[in-house]
């Protein structure tokens, strides 16, 4: 996995997440990283991490969130699917990306 430099994730590893070589879906991916990086900075991350060496906790949880993005661009209203059961709907939140994110109840705890 290649590591990312100034960004916390990008284009190829959400592609390589998503287990796509689809080039048509560069510019969704690009909007969803452009968005998912934007995020990440504003979360209050130790301002000692330096653009160069984000930790890899951060990388994986903003990598699975711009895909979760970009998976959810099929799913506005919150549908993922219609069944014989129903509607599945997709779920509010991802703890995984919560506690690799550490937002939610994962958050650390911190003093001021």
């Amino acid at each position: 996995m290649p590591m990312p430099v100034e960004d916390p994730t990008s284009i190829a590893l959400v592609k390589q997440w998503l287990q796509t070589t689809n080039d048509q879906l560069d510019e969704v991916i690009d909007l969803c990283v452009s968005a998912t990086n934007d995020l990440v900075v504003q979360l209050r991350y130790p301002q000692s991490i330096d653009a160069e060496s984000w930790p890899w906790d951060i990388v994986q949880g903003a990598t699975m969130l711009a895909s979760r993005l970009v998976r959810r661009r099929n799913s506005p209203d919150g549908v993922q699917a219609l069944t014989d059961q129903g509607a599945v709907y997709v779920s509010r939140s991802d703890p995984d990306i919560a506690m690799l994110l550490h937002i939610g109840s994962y958050q650390r705890p911190a003093v001021g």
